[in-house]
């Protein structure tokens, strides 16, 4: 099975500094953030719309929520969703859970869900 990987933008300095980075420094931060955020939901939408699965990956640290806006983008473009996260953010997430072909766990279950689906 050949995978191809791709991310959202995880580093919140990198993130972060990316707007300003392309088109100059805001006087306040908000208006500097409000730019990432655009550029990396285009860039997101651009990722999403070439997979032909989508993998989400929430933990206690990272429950963030356009990581469930993805998601559900995802699911709106008809592709098949994997959800990841431990167990005890099982109620959390029931939600996106009962949109996905998947519920794992663990690495280990996302691969198995992906050599199922993907044979």
């Amino acid at each position: 099975m050949r995978v191809e990987y791709s991310s959202p933008i995880t580093d919140l300095k990198v993130s972060d500094a990316i707007g300003s980075q392309l088109s100059g420094s805001e006087a306040r931060q908000v208006w500097n953030d409000y730019k990432f955020a655009r550029l990396n939901q285009a860039r997101n939408k651009v990722l999403l719309e070439k997979a032909d699965i989508v993998i989400v990956r929430f933990t206690e640290q990272y429950r963030q929520f356009n990581s469930a806006f993805e998601a559900g983008f995802a699911v709106a473009q008809g592709k098949p969703l994997i959800s990841w996260h431990d167990e005890s953010l099982n109620h959390a997430l029931k939600d996106i859970d009962s949109v996905s072909v998947a519920v794992a766990h663990n690495a280990d279950e996302v691969v198995k869900a992906l050599s199922f689906i993907c044979c």
